[in-house]
């Protein structure tokens, strides 16, 4: 069995903040740990390219999810999703989205012009440009160009590029519903009243420069306006990426990396860390990481206080042989690690014939890795002779979308009669979309049991949805996160990008499993003993094996 993957619970909804003791955040952890659960996916996207956007000067990125792995589904090694202490659902190779950001916003909600006018009159300030303030060099000119270029930028912001998909895969069938209800249909038609937000932003950044203390990160403050905007939709899965960001999100997909080698995901609302898997072999599985931690500090920056991206690729992540010392909580109690940094490949798919010839695979994420790796193991397992499969996808915040369909396809016959083959298919705001369905002429014909629980997301409820609805697989676990929306990726053509939630996707019967996540058909808690995932103590385990047993007798 998968020694790196250990049960227990990811997150804790107490939220770790500053000031707080970390006994009086241990005494709610358990109390609210469990209600919370299904809240504190953060998904993280498996990049995929998507053919040319010539309209941002970039190329568009679909993605589903998948949680961060120590990286973020990222590995925290340096890989998603779900992939190695890095940090980014589903597809950022398809599907975890990053962490929302506490981010100081210039711009994206205007305050009160009156009250702004008054505050600046009694210092002596109309709220308007004085004379000298006209006569500073540089001062015109910066005001000109920082409003131009957040025009520019919120205009591109605005845009949603459809059918990159069906650009990278030309299986897909694109589809459109020709009589969408009204709640199908979205209307973005409201622009933002720019010449009002052009002379906000001239106003703050007079009384910026009149006023304030310290010294002035201008690329900061244009960034944080970028940002801003996005976080203004009200949505946590979108968001803004500056270049550098961008850069390492990228970089983030690559196989091998140099980290410590375990899954993490943020709480978006409480700010919480956790480690959901711990990779074989890994350095942090020598150091002693398990599944279940809290990460409460990193050197001396506590976890709560940066988005995960930084605590990922600036603070976890590193120069191979190098030392990182982590703070974690378990069980009530501060454990303070120091890890030495080492390549770490991310291998997303174990397997393994365990007794009664019971084909146990486990799927970490979904990645363009993770089909091959997958398709060998299944392989694998019934030529040594598994009389039926156990596919574990708990913990398992999903990846990339098209990944989950070739996995659907190379388990699902073609063309069931119920559903056409369909395996997936997808909605945007204006009812238009893509069919998957399966084509490969390849089926497995022994009994299949999935495990999830609270912590399966996205992809995972794509593979897990479609298996259930054609009756191909039992499930049993506990109810999965229910994520069941598409981001995409713009890079715009100064190297910055843009994430968007773009697109509902459906199981082959019509089901939004948005916000719901999907009932197993034997809903089970996992006993509170088990340490490791087929251990003696994995009640969800040992109910797979007793259905498969009941099927081949």
């Amino acid at each position: 069995m998968k020694k790196g993957m250990t049960a227990g619970t990811a997150v804790s909804e107490s939220g770790l903040q500053n000031g707080d003791k970390m006994e009086d955040i241990m005494e709610n952890k358990a109390e609210n740990n469990k209600e919370n659960n299904k809240d504190n996916i953060e998904d993280v996207k498996a990049v995929t390219a998507g053919g040319t956007n010539e309209k941002y000067g970039g190329t568009a990125i679909t993605e589903s999810e998948m949680t961060r792995d120590g990286t973020g589904t990222v590995n925290v090694t340096e890989a998603p999703a779900e992939v190695a202490a890095s940090g980014s659902d589903e597809n950022l190779n398809a599907g975890s989205a990053p962490d929302s950001e506490e981010t100081i916003v210039a711009g994206s909600t205007p305050a009160d012009d009156s009250a702004s006018a008054d505050r600046a009159a009694q210092d002596g300030h109309d709220g308007g440009t004085s004379e000298e303030d006209q006569e500073k060099p540089g001062f015109r000119k910066g005001v000109l160009t920082g409003v131009l270029v957040t025009i520019g930028a919120l205009l591109l912001i605005g845009v949603i590029v459809v059918g990159c998909l069906f650009r990278i895969y030309p299986q897909l069938r694109p589809y459109r519903n020709t009589n969408p209800s009204a709640d199908e249909r979205v209307d973005n038609s409201e622009k933002l009243d720019m010449e009002r937000v052009s002379a906000k932003l001239e106003m703050l950044q007079q009384v910026v420069t009149d006023q304030f203390l310290f010294d002035m990160d201008s690329e900061q403050i244009e960034e944080s306006i970028y940002k801003g905007y996005m976080e203004g939709l009200g949505d946590k899965y979108s968001q803004y990426y500056s270049a550098e960001e961008f850069e390492k999100l990228m970089t983030s997909m690559e196989g091998v990396f140099y980290g410590i080698g375990a899954t993490v995901q943020k709480d978006p609302d409480t700010g919480v860390v956790s480690v959901v898997g711990v990779i074989d072999d890994s350095p942090a599985e020598k150091a002693g990481v398990k599944s279940g931690d809290i990460i409460y500090a990193v050197g001396d920056t506590l976890a709560t206080d940066v988005d995960l991206d930084t605590l990922v690729y600036d603070l976890i992540r590193g120069e191979k042989d190098t030392d990182v010392t982590i703070t974690f909580i378990r069980d009530g109690e501060q454990l303070d690690i120091t890890i030495t940094r080492g390549e770490v490949a991310n291998t997303t798919v174990y397997c393994e014939l365990m007794d009664d010839n019971i084909g146990f695979i486990e799927v970490s994420q979904f990645t363009d890795e993770t089909v091959p790796q997958f398709m060998k193991a299944v392989d694998d397992m019934i030529k040594q002779g598994a009389k039926g499969l156990v596919i574990d996808l708990r913990n398992n915040g999903g990846g990339v979308l098209l990944g989950a369909v070739q996995m659907i396809d190379y388990l699902i016959p073609d063309g069931v009669k119920e559903h056409d083959g369909l395996i997936v298919y997808t909605a945007d705001k204006d009812g238009i979309g893509e069919r998957y369905y399966a084509s490969d002429g390849h089926q497995v014909d022994i009994p299949i049991v999935l495990l999830v629980n609270e912590h399966s997301a996205s992809a995972s409820e794509v593979f897990t949805g479609a298996l259930m609805d054609y009756d191909q697989a039992t499930v049993v676990g506990n109810k999965t996160f229910g994520k069941g929306i598409v981001q995409t990726i713009l890079p715009l053509d100064d190297g910055s990008a843009v994430k968007m939630t773009v697109e509902h996707y459906y199981t082959p019967d019509g089901t939004d499993l948005h916000g719901e996540g999907l009932t197993p058909d034997y809903e089970i808690e996992l006993d509170e003993e088990c340490k490791t995932y087929t251990d003696e103590h994995d009640n969800q385990y040992a109910k797979a094996v007793e259905i498969i047993n009941s099927k081949t007798r």
